[in-house]
């Protein structure tokens, strides 16, 4: 790569997402507003996107374990959010859930 390449690409501004807008969406009034609203909501650009993974499958709409598992360290992971008798009634280490 020659320097005046090299130069060029740290030059180079990275690309910036727009900023946000100061002024707050409008909430929907009525029940129509809010059907229109949520139908806008179906078409909208992920925040994050789709953790790789089967495409096809009877889980591949199910993705709240696939972007934990992805997104969030392991210290984040496992228990399921259903408390300590949640996991065939295991505690957080393995052991027989109390009670």
């Amino acid at each position: 790569m020659t320097p005046l390449v090299l130069a060029a690409l740290l030059a180079a501004a990275p690309a910036q997402p727009p900023a946000p807008s100061p002024d707050p969406k409008p909430v929907p009034a009525t029940r129509a507003e809010i059907k229109t609203a949520m139908e806008g909501h179906k078409t909208a650009r992920p925040r994050l996107p789709f953790p790789p993974g089967e495409a096809d499958g009877p889980l591949a709409k199910v993705n709240n374990g696939r972007f934990r598992a992805y997104y969030l360290p392991a210290e984040f992971g496992g228990g399921g959010g259903g408390g300590a008798g949640a996991a065939g009634g295991r505690g957080a280490a393995g052991t027989p859930a109390p009670g």
